[in-house]
């Protein structure tokens, strides 16, 4: 499909000006990387062909999302050994503890797109290091860990969802030098296995609609824009955007909302929203990431989006305030 094809697809979701063009600089490299690995090479899967490849990582844990002949229990314990081990090689610019999955192992599918989203980060260091503020190594990172996003409704019922691991802003402590993350994801993780919602998908097949997911989402979307409001930063705007990539199985989805100021204080201080008052939600399709060809998009769309992120156009708390310049 052409660039313009795909613009116009994308630019729904994301400005088309941040959507990443097949001669981008970069963006043609890293089309070549990740379209490597094929569904045979996939489901059976040697390292070493890849070990020259910057998208090692993902296809080690999509492999083991399109395994048939193992339980996801004997593969998540398979990962927790090889994290004992220290055989997974990550790149030096990772954030993604090789301890946190000692206590918890993590579902695969949210394994995929942490490293999904670490690995693009790691290509194009640019968006990940973010404009100083005075507090050294202010950058973009994903944390595994699970965060409960909470919002107040109709004056006083709090409402709560739990994500699955998120994109956050990491700052060192200008005394202690110890590292601190933000208290709400820019972009929150979502992970499902394949049947997700009790609706059988065959493999391959892109998911139907799950209206329990849809709501999963939206309220982990809230939730990033309630808890990113709160912060009240002084040079923040009072409406907010937030953003949800989501793996479900191996299918890669990026959703995105926009909530004005108007909507989250009557979803705060009453017990209905009028109809006149909307969400501009956007939810991407799905895309095959055992498709080469799919994870060429999917790549294309989550770098259009943090750049769009990185941009400062993008209605983010936390990220207006770093940006800004403001300690």
């Amino acid at each position: 499909m052409s660039d313009n094809s795909w613009m116009c697809i994308f630019d729904r979701i994301i400005p088309g000006a941040y959507i990443p063009k097949d001669d981008d600089e970069g963006f043609s490299e890293v089309g070549h990387a990740i379209r490597q690995a094929t569904i045979d090479h996939l489901k059976d899967f040697d390292s070493g062909r890849f070990r020259l490849n910057t998208f090692l990582e993902l296809f080690r844990h999509l492999s083991s999302c399109v395994a048939t002949g193992e339980s996801e229990k004997t593969l998540l314990n398979r990962e927790e050994r090889r994290e004992v081990g220290h055989e997974r090689g990550f790149s030096n610019t990772s954030e993604i503890s090789t301890s946190s999955y000692e206590d918890k192992p993590e579902d695969l599918s949210g394994l995929a797109c942490q490293y999904f989203i670490t690995l693009i980060l790691d290509l194009f260091t640019s968006l990940r290091f973010l404009t100083p503020t005075g507090k050294e190594g202010d950058k973009l990172a994903v944390l595994p860990h699970h965060q409960s996003l909470s919002w107040t409704m109709a004056g006083s019922l709090t409402c709560s969802t739990v994500n699955d691991g998120g994109l956050y802003v990491v700052a060192r402590g200008s005394t202690s030098g110890s590292q601190r993350h933000s208290t709400a994801p820019i972009i929150s993780i979502e992970a499902k296995r394949r049947h997700a919602g009790g609706i059988k998908c065959p493999s391959g097949e892109p998911q139907p609609h799950v209206p329990e997911l849809i709501a999963q989402e939206f309220g982990e979307m809230l939730g990033q824009a309630c808890a990113q409001r709160e912060l009240s930063y002084e040079r923040s705007t009072p409406d907010q955007e937030a953003f949800v990539a989501s793996m479900h199985g191996t299918q890669f989805r990026l959703s995105c909302a926009y909530f004005s100021d108007e909507y989250l204080n009557n979803v705060k201080e009453n017990a209905f929203v009028p109809e006149t008052i909307c969400v501009y939600y956007r939810r991407s399709r799905a895309f095959e990431m055992k498709d080469p060809d799919d994870r060429v998009e999917a790549s294309r769309l989550l770098l259009g989006a943090l750049r769009y992120i990185r941009s400062g156009e993008a209605r983010v708390a936390t990220l207006q305030t770093v940006l800004s310049g403001q300690d």
